[in-house]
């Protein structure tokens, strides 16, 4: 059996839509956690509603697998179907749950909670450019829109989140 945490996501497509499961699995292995952090980020930290909607993600995937196209990376893909998903429920924006403020857990229940204010648009063009790494192209792509309008959406977002969280909290990085 061939290795295929060495194919390229274009040759894992193309040879899951052949038949192969375990093809399928190696790109589920490959963005299975991004992609349950993206649910998590879009909808205020809450793991139980991300799992749910990373099952629906890959059920609507497994049923367009043998259509698949190889053209636009899998991830392109993979985002927009979660971003439409996303936005079938709202973000949960409670308030942040107590902890000690400058702890990790604190600090990312305020992120969570101040992601989850933010304007779909906006919170979607950060999490996708600045938590999973998408190029500005993709993030546009994803989000159906051109790249420079991703970037204005994304420095909105990182602004409100400057205003919401203070500026001390963003020196040290999202």
């Amino acid at each position: 059996m061939p290795d295929y945490d060495l194919f390229s996501d274009e040759q894992l497509v193309k040879t899951a839509r052949d038949g192969e499961d375990a093809a399928w699995e190696a790109l589920i292995r490959r963005h299975g956690q991004r992609l349950l952090a993206f649910f998590s980020r879009m909808n205020g930290g809450d793991l139980v509603s991300a799992k749910e909607r990373w099952l629906s993600l890959w059920s609507e995937l497994a049923r367009q697998r043998p259509t698949l196209a190889s053209g636009p990376r899998f991830s392109t893909v993979a985002f927009a179907v979660a971003l439409r998903l996303s936005q079938g429920a709202p973000a949960l924006a409670g308030s942040p749950a107590r902890f000690e403020p400058s702890s990790l857990e604190g600090r990312s229940a305020r992120l969570h909670s101040a992601l989850a204010a933010l304007p779909i648009l906006e919170r979607s063009a950060l999490c996708l450019a600045y938590f999973d790494n998408l190029s500005w192209d993709e993030t546009g792509r994803v989000l159906g829109c051109r790249s420079e309008e991703a970037k204005a959406h994304s420095a909105a977002a990182y602004q409100r989140l400057d205003a919401a969280l203070g500026p001390d909290f963003l020196k040290a990085g999202l």
